[in-house]
């Protein structure tokens, strides 16, 4: 011991978590230069100490039955003598993860999970550089998206997965209707439903068997002018069918094979108690698998939206909050991006609230569902030549789709940042830096660093050539922000909004009381109206045209008035509003008196269009 001080040495106070939760009967190994030194075993808690002396580098093995063996490296040989007379002690929660895991990379616990050095003053200290990385390679990336061709010999398994619409002028899709797998036989092989998108997906078929896709209706539904499309899910048109029967029947192709193809879910989440209730606004919220593993975390907006992406077909996750993030006698509860109830957040996983659902053909799981169409996302990075020290700034960036077209451009600022907003939602994308006047030929390397700081990408730079870089997978995930599409964030930051706000308020049939998610919606509204009180609203309620086109408009007007009442009994001056109803003479499709249309063609004409207008 330094000096003959018991207390001159390292003191390391560990906390051993498994999910954020205590984890005990963990054995602890010291190692130091191959030889084990000390073993200690955590009985009735989760906490473990080590002493450890000065001049020398430690590594810390800690094993459990259920989990997957990691240790800790304590570099304490470069503490010089006159530091060697302190305790210094260092204290940390060292995360666990379950060897049955299947999202975590078990090979990456080759090197150590932990690092801990001497800061050059008092203290030993996170090196906080290489647990950041090493924690972001614990989770196996996403996969690469790989088509798979039919092998006649032998029975390959596959992902079958594509979409149907509705062959009209606006976007409509045959939703939750069954959906049939069968071999050449005709016998049934798998069944599913589409989702709210027409989406369907069959997992771990054998390709070789696999011929016919049948898409079922209701004998109502039949339409011989009304044709069905299958596109695969790289929007692919594949086959297009009139609805001239109740079951339609289509071929299954290569195409439809799709290992990589992952959906997205997101919503809103509503905290309240019996005083009021709020928008659970930018907080954090955790995706996790079915053994509570974080696999993504999001931040809501101001109307406590999030979206996750990536979700796999067939797999169970939870969404959840920090605990402490709801008080005694609050609820969180989970609403759709239609403000539709899904789920209360009031199951304890960890030091969590959270809600499970499983990524497959259910009523919560196909509310939450999320299509392309509904996003939005924003694209930023920070730019540095060879180290921090040299931020590439003024450089001309260019965001390219899948098919190599510009999409934006953008010039990195003095500290080498650039962001693309409000960008329509790319499953891939790729940037491109100009080069012309060679400013970056003096470096050998372009380090890409992430809005948190975290650097994500090396790029090699060659001399005389422009920059281009292809984000893999989890590196698109780092570079960009996805959200759900909200012209009302545009109404609250001032912004111009030209087109009319379309939300799908929905009334039981006949009615104009305004249901649960109707007045979640016109929450929405009364807050943005409430940010930005130099606008006034046209509020326009629209039917679809069962029924009398006289009641219709009657309807129509009582709906409007409805809505009206509740933004100003909720604090929206009535003289910003103005309300209009119109029944059935604006529909947005052909579904008219006499012609025949299925139920989610006339949805779309059920609607409230809310036109601002701004000074």
């Amino acid at each position: 011991m330094a000096n003959g001080y018991l207390s001159a040495q390292i003191l390391i106070i560990g906390h051993c978590t498994l999910n954020n939760s205590p984890l005990k009967k963990v054995t602890v190994k010291v190692m130091e230069s191959g030889k084990a030194q000390s073993s200690s075993y955590t009985t009735s808690s989760d906490l473990f100490r080590s002493r450890l002396d000065f001049g020398k580098n430690y590594t810390l093995v800690f094993t459990h039955p259920d989990c997957i063996t990691q240790f800790m490296e304590v570099n304490a040989i470069n503490v010089p003598a006159e530091k060697q007379d302190m305790l210094m002690t260092y204290e940390v929660d060292l995360p666990f993860f379950a060897k049955a895991d299947e999202a975590i990379d078990s090979t990456v616990f080759k090197s150590a999970s932990h690092k801990v050095i001497w800061n050059g003053n008092r203290q030993m200290v996170d090196d906080s550089v290489y647990n950041t990385f090493f924690l972001k390679s614990v989770l196996k990336k996403e996969p690469v998206s790989i088509k798979v061709e039919p092998v006649p010999d032998q029975a390959v398994p596959v992902q079958l997965t594509g979409y149907f619409t509705f062959s009209s002028s606006q976007k409509s899709y045959p939703a939750y209707k069954e959906v049939r797998l069968l071999d050449k036989n005709n016998r049934l092989i798998k069944q599913t439903r589409t989702n709210r998108y027409g989406h369907f997906v069959f997992p771990s078929v054998k390709i070789n068997e696999a011929v016919w896709i049948d898409l079922v209706f209701p004998e109502t539904a039949k339409n011989p002018e009304q044709t069905i499309k299958l596109y695969s899910s790289e929007k692919k048109e594949l086959e297009v069918k009139p609805l001239n029967a109740s079951t339609l029947r289509f071929s299954v192709t290569p195409d439809l094979g799709d290992n990589a193809y992952t959906q997205m879910v997101g919503g809103k989440l509503i905290l309240s108690d019996p005083a009021q209730k709020q928008f659970f606004a930018n907080k954090t919220v955790y995706l996790s698998n079915y053994r509570n593993t974080i696999v993504k975390k999001a931040t809501t907006n101001s109307f406590g939206a999030f979206v996750f992406e990536n979700i796999k077909p067939g797999s169970d996750y939870l969404v959840g909050v920090d605990q402490d993030q709801i008080k005694n006698g609050q609820r969180l509860d989970m609403v759709n991006k239609d403000d539709k109830f899904a789920r209360t957040l009031d199951s304890v996983a960890g030091k969590r609230y959270s809600a499970k659902f499983s990524a497959s053909d259910n009523p919560l799981y196909n509310d939450i569902v999320l299509s392309e169409e509904d996003m939005k996302m924003n694209v930023s990075a920070t730019l540095y030549g060879d180290n921090i020290n040299n931020p590439l700034g003024k450089l001309k960036i260019i965001l390219l789709n899948d098919r190599y077209e510009p999409i934006d451009s953008a010039v990195t600022d003095d500290f080498g940042t650039f962001k693309f907003k409000y960008l329509p939602f790319l499953k891939r994308f790729f940037l491109s830096a100009d080069n012309g006047e060679h400013n970056l030929d003096v470096f050998n390397n372009v380090l890409v660093y992430s809005s948190e700081e975290n650097l994500i990408k090396v790029i090699t730079v060659i001399k005389g050539n422009k920059l281009v870089y292809k984000p893999l997978a989890t590196e698109m995930s780092a570079l960009k922000d996805v959200f759900l599409d909200d012209p009302w964030l545009d109404v609250m930051n001032n912004k111009k909004v030209n087109a009319p706000i379309i939300e799908n308020i929905q009334f039981d049939f006949g009615k104009y009381d305004l249901l649960p998610a109707a007045r979640q919606t016109l929450d929405k509204v009364v807050m943005a109206l409430k940010a930005n009180r130099a606008i006034k609203i046209e509020l326009q309620a629209h039917t679809d045209s069962k029924g009398n086109s006289i009641d219709n408009l009657r309807l129509s007007e009582a709906r409007a008035e409805a809505a009206k009442s509740y933004l100003s009994e909720h604090g929206v001056d009535a003289d910003r509003i103005i309300s209009k109803g119109f029944g059935e003479t604006r529909l947005l499709n052909q579904c008219s008196d006499g012609i025949i249309c299925s139920e989610e063609q006339h949805a779309q004409n059920r609607r409230i269009e809310f036109r601002v207008i701004q000074d």
